[in-house]
């Protein structure tokens, strides 16, 4: 079942006729049940009554029963919607999924078929508003399109239950509640102000009687101090100064939140995106209020959302901005703390006993902030704990920081040559094994490390290029030194 809209085709004399696909009328009443009264239906753009004999009588979606249409409860395909699109996901019967399950080029607008659009002037009155955005008709695309006492939801207009429902729903100083705007207001008849003698409620606001006020001396409630001297009433503000930000003084002469695409703004989101019509924390920093203590918060302008930090500089010394919350921490990665701890990422706090290349605490279980590694010689003596890093910055001298690809993470890698591995590392200036050459790192790896005897007493070292080769022993930095054994060059002192 498929509804159609009139279209309108101009001819050569300036004539026009009413064109109209099949199986709807040329004017439609309404679009949804909703645009008809309580007893009816709406059925191929007409509102027509819910009684029935058979199936044909009743629009998509529903099923004679009992002389009745009603609406059919749960579908798992088209064919138990009437002719209407089965909506699998919720089991329930709709108008139409996409354009295509739509007549006369009407489009698919939260599962209705409405008319295309430029302006409001193609539009009908079940859908008076052209969205400009969308291209379609549809009842409204702001608050204004709406009655008073109702706003514009889902391009829709429904009851607007942002306001108050009943007293319970206000409090000082606008205690009552004005039902038929959903409005909290002071006072809805003289007895809920002071006293009757010196007030009168006018406007839903305790007023003084007789010419009302002349300034401020005469407004003692303490809820609207503020004299407007043009109308005689005391407010509760006349300009935002009078308002503690980031609430401002709105045209009712209260303080309060602006309003934004028809709604008004709140505690949480009290400023208007011109953008998009929608109430946000913040667009700049001046709209973020200060965090305890006074500390400024900054405004983050992709998310529109108060935080504590953008960059470093908004931290205290010694302390770093992590961006994934936006809150000042003391580290959350290794390159903020010193060369004997860790970023540990779950308290992101520096954690102290760290060796570069250090044997696991607990087999295979490295402290945090660190990996274990074999190098990919699947030789257990190879391996060690190695500093997960971001950049160079996050490694020790002799250190630097490489991708690997097998276990997609990057780690502090030692730089002077390709047969590097811990046992190596591990190895810098303890004695030589057995005091030859070849008994210090892997005995099956000639290349990875030597052993420096006599000269410097059969220690253990590795081979260098330059000085970013050696690391640091002994809380001293290591230098690329001639060997003194003969060819090459070696860390020592």
């Amino acid at each position: 079942m498929k509804i159609c809209h009139a279209t309108i085709l101009w001819f050569t004399l300036g004539l026009a006729a009413v064109a109209c696909s099949s199986g709807g009328s040329t004017v439609p009443d309404c679009l949804v049940d909703g645009d008809c009264a309580a007893t009816q239906q709406c059925r191929d753009g007409k509102c027509a009554a819910l009684t029935c004999t058979q199936d044909s009588d009743c629009r998509g979606g529903m099923r004679c029963q009992s002389g009745t249409c009603a609406a059919i409860a749960g579908c798992t395909s088209a064919t138990d919607c009437n002719g209407w699109q089965c909506q699998t996901a919720t089991g329930k019967c709709v108008q139409c999924l996409s354009d295509g399950d739509c007549d006369g080029g009407l489009r698919c607008v939260a599962s209705v078929c409405r008319p295309g659009c430029s302006s409001n002037a193609d539009c009908l009155a079940a859908a008076p508003v052209c969205d400009s955005v969308s291209g379609v008709c549809v009842e409204c695309v702001k608050a204004s399109d709406c009655q008073t006492g109702e706003k514009c939801q889902a391009n829709q207009c429904v009851p607007d239950v942002t306001g108050c429902q009943s007293d319970n729903d206000c409090a000082a100083p606008t205690p009552r509640c004005l039902v038929a705007s959903h409005q909290c207001v002071q006072c809805l008849d003289v007895n809920d102000c002071p006293n009757a003698t010196d007030y009168t409620c006018t406007g839903n606001n305790c007023q003084p009687v007789g010419t009302g006020c002349q300034d401020d001396n005469d407004c003692l409630i303490p809820e609207f101090p503020h004299c407007n001297t043009s109308t005689g009433q005391c407010v509760g503000c006349l300009d935002n100064g009078h308002c503690t930000p980031p609430q401002v003084c709105t045209a009712d002469h209260m303080c309060g939140y602006v309003i934004c695409g028809g709604v008004s703004c709140t505690a949480e989101k009290p400023v208007c995106d011109p953008a998009t019509t929608t109430c946000v924390a913040c667009l700049g920093n001046e709209d973020c209020p200060a965090g305890q203590g006074g500390v400024p918060r900054y405004c983050d302008t992709t998310a529109n959302q108060c935080v504590d930090c953008l960059e470093d500089t908004h931290c205290p010394a010694s302390q770093h901005c992590w961006l994934v919350q936006h809150v000042c921490v003391e580290c959350y990665r290794n390159g903020h703390c010193a060369s004997s701890e860790l970023c540990d990422t779950n308290s992101h706090t520096c954690a102290e006993g760290w060796i570069d290349c250090m044997s696991p605490p607990a087999l295979d279980k490295c402290p945090v902030g660190s990996f274990y590694f074999d190098f990919g010689m699947a030789v257990e003596l190879a391996a060690g704990c190695v500093r997960i890093c971001t950049d160079p910055t996050d490694c020790n001298p002799g250190y630097t920081c490489k991708a690997i690809s097998a276990i997609r993470r990057s780690l502090c890698i030692p730089v002077y040559n390709k047969d590097a591995n811990c046992e190596a590392m591990r190895d810098i200036g303890s004695h030589c094994r057995g005091g030859t050459i070849d008994t210090c790192g892997l005995t099956t790896n000639p290349n990875d490390a030597l052993c420096v005897a006599p000269q410097l007493d059969g220690i253990c070292t590795i081979p260098c290029n330059g000085a970013a080769d050696c690391p640091v022993f002994d809380a001293n930095r290591l230098k690329c030194i001639a060997n003194p054994n003969g060819i090459g060059n070696i860390c020592g002192i």
